[in-house]
């Protein structure tokens, strides 16, 4: 299959709700989809202004865009959109002011719903003006009026939604796009789905439909039958051609025109994930989706970070070879990354490095290029605490179970150089691409390690930077200033809502006291990590597992900063003691007992010393009883 790499291009920002149609380069063809519905109503008089239906979304957020095609000022007041005309209540109104000619208005409808099987009508006063019978069947597409330039005899088909832009048809040519990047390091696959090669050159790619700006022509290249091309954005530092800006994940247009200046497609990108694409699923005939990043290869579904690596289904069996000179550098000095090669169970080899974070505990990262499953790093624990890792796959269920962000954790044979275990824990590493998909944007994450550090201006230099600006804290200054002044007064909740996700914070210190860590964040504020967003609010999340339900100490006692603040404030604190007990419920349904026993009847068979292990699992269970009968004490207490 032939792939080509050229430069690319952007989509355009929001579209203004009343905009001018530029009708000179008209679309040609009626192409695929084609509906059989026309303009019915009655216009508002030859030579005059008129105003028509154009365009019409019906699944998601429902419009209309209206369209004024005669030749002066239509005022719009008295005017309705309504699918139900008899019915007053079903009717939009449109605003009170004139509609120029040659101008389109887009209606966002909330009076009804709009289905993509019914009538829609145009009204002036109770008299309809206009009105179709939408007949959409393709998924993201809208009705509209085709070809440019439209008028009330126009016919309506499937089209590409153009909110307040000119109309386009959906999926029209052999030559399409299938994969927009939108994220970082912009690209776009453009895709041949013909019989025929394809020159490309003189081709265009448009984001701002109504404007002269926005445009990229694509210089000469031939597409074969099945072949693809990936265009990708100019980097002049790197001396790459092409566009020099970026294509937003906003709902902004992106349309593919031949040099015959006729559609041949266009798409509308939808907000996704940082690691994710927007393309199309089947691959080169589909609708457009999330997806899996593959451009200049087949679309594919998003794969399930880390698939059959973490659970307690199996005990897994993970190497990591490191040859000679480079096993003697880790070892001697483990905060030293060395290349090695990892192998999972029956998978092929892959590359990587491998560096230790404490003693016999090691971080194994992927090139971009060569990801395991998807992930860019694993923690390998290689302690002889067999037992104790059960504590860890406890924390990790809540955690997860209350919708915080945790390390997901598996259990394996795992042999690091010459060092290994027969009972491993394998650990996700909360970094890369795992923050990508969880949350909208990441400025930072900070982690305390071992700590003990805390968010105060004086720990600031000491949390190490794990993602982000290796150089910059001013973030975390500027969340840490805004915290301080409600550590002992109240205030907190509200003062700090600018600065802290709330929810998600407190859900977070909810879980972290009521697992009673010994070396978590509100016992000992140590491994946690903060994460900062582009908006600069911090979230925390928990770091190492170790240490679950070894503390008795009260669930809501104070010691560290957030702590502090929130229950010194009285809402605040209460919406603590409710997150406490909603964790308590969590715990129950969640079976935690039943976690010690799936991760016991993997690791059991494997450990050296049975008796020993059947004995601390003993006390695990035990610990954890105890634990919920303190927490549910410490809230009745509260409240």
């Amino acid at each position: 299959m032939r792939r080509i790499i050229l430069p690319l291009l952007v989509i355009a920002s929001t579209l203004p709700v009343v905009v001018g149609c530029d009708d000179s380069n008209p679309a040609e063809g009626e192409g695929e989809g084609e509906g059989e519905g026309e303009g019915e109503g009655e216009g508002e008089g030859e030579g005059e202004g008129q105003l028509i239906l154009s365009e019409i979304n019906c699944s998601g957020d429902d419009w209309v865009e209206v369209r004024n095609v005669g030749g002066r000022d239509i005022e719009l007041a008295n005017h309705f959109i309504s699918d139900d005309p008899a019915n007053a209540a079903k009717r939009e109104p449109l605003p009170n002011a004139p509609l120029p000619p040659g101008q389109a208005l887009v209606v966002d409808i909330t009076a009804f719903g709009i289905k993509c099987d019914e009538t829609v009508s145009l009204l002036r006063g109770s008299a309809v003006i206009d009105s179709t019978t939408i007949a959409v069947a393709l998924s993201g597409a809208t009705w509209s009026r085709l070809p440019e330039p439209i008028a009330l005899a126009s016919r309506f088909a499937e089209s590409f939604p153009t909110r307040g832009e000119r109309n386009f048809l959906f999926a029209v040519a052999d030559l399409r796009i299938n994969e927009v990047d939108c994220n970082g390091a912009e690209r776009i696959e453009l895709v041949n789905t013909g019989a025929a090669a394809i020159n490309v050159g003189g081709y265009r790619l448009v984001t701002e439909l109504a404007l002269a700006t926005g445009t990229y022509v694509l210089p000469a290249a031939e597409v074969a039958p099945g072949g693809r091309l990936v265009v990708v954005e100019a980097d002049p530092e790197l001396g790459v051609a092409g566009f020099p800006f970026n294509i937003k994940c906003n709902g902004g247009p992106l349309a593919l025109f031949d040099d015959a200046d006729s559609v041949l497609d266009a798409v509308t990108v939808t907000e996704i994930a940082e690691s994710l694409t927007w393309g199309r699923l089947p691959d080169g005939v589909g609708t457009f989706t999330t997806t899996e990043e593959t451009m200049g290869a087949v679309n594919t579904a998003p794969i399930a970070l880390g698939a059959g690596v973490f659970g307690l289904d199996a005990l897994r069996t993970v190497d990591v070879a490191v040859e000679g000179a480079d096993r003697a550098a880790l070892f001697a000095s483990p905060s030293t990354s060395v290349p090695c090669s990892f192998t999972f169970g029956s998978d092929p080899a892959i590359a990587c490095t491998v560096i230790g974070t404490s003693a016999d505990v090691y971080r194994v990262s992927f090139d971009d290029l060569a990801r395991f499953r998807g992930l860019e790093t694993l923690d390998l624990d290689l302690r002889n605490r067999a037992a104790d890792f059960a504590g860890d796959a406890v924390a990790s269920a809540l955690y997860l179970g209350r919708g915080v962000l945790a390390p997901r954790i598996g259990v394996g044979d795992v042999t690091v150089g010459d060092r290994t275990a027969s009972v491993a824990l394998i650990v996700e590493g909360i970094d890369g691409r795992t923050l990508k998909r969880a949350f909208p944007s990441t400025a930072h994450l900070y982690s305390s390690g071992v700590g003990p550090l805390d968010l105060v201006a004086a720990d600031i230099p000491a949390w190490q930077i794990i993602d982000g600006n290796q150089t910059s804290r001013v973030d975390f200054v500027a969340v840490v200033n805004t915290i301080a002044p409600f550590v002992s007064t109240t205030g907190f909740l509200l003062g700090a809502a600018d600065a802290v996700r709330m929810g998600a914070t407190i859900r977070f210190l909810a879980v972290d006291a009521w697992l009673g860590s010994a070396d978590g964040y509100t016992n000992a504020r140590g491994d946690t990590f903060v994460h900062i967003d582009d908006d600069v609010q911090l979230r925390l999340l928990p770091g190492d597992l170790d240490g679950a339900l070894a503390s008795d100490q009260p669930a809501l006692d104070g010691g560290s900063v957030l702590v502090d603040a929130c229950l010194a404030d009285a809402d605040c604190k209460t919406k603590l003691v409710d997150e406490l007990d909603i964790t308590s419920a969590a715990a129950e349904d969640l079976e935690l007992d039943g976690v010690i026993t799936r991760f016991v009847a993997v690791a059991g068979p494997a450990v050296a010393d049975r008796g020993a292990f059947d004995t601390a699992i003993a006390a695990l269970r035990g610990r954890l009883v105890n634990r919920a009968a303190e927490v549910d004490a410490d809230i009745l207490a509260a409240e």
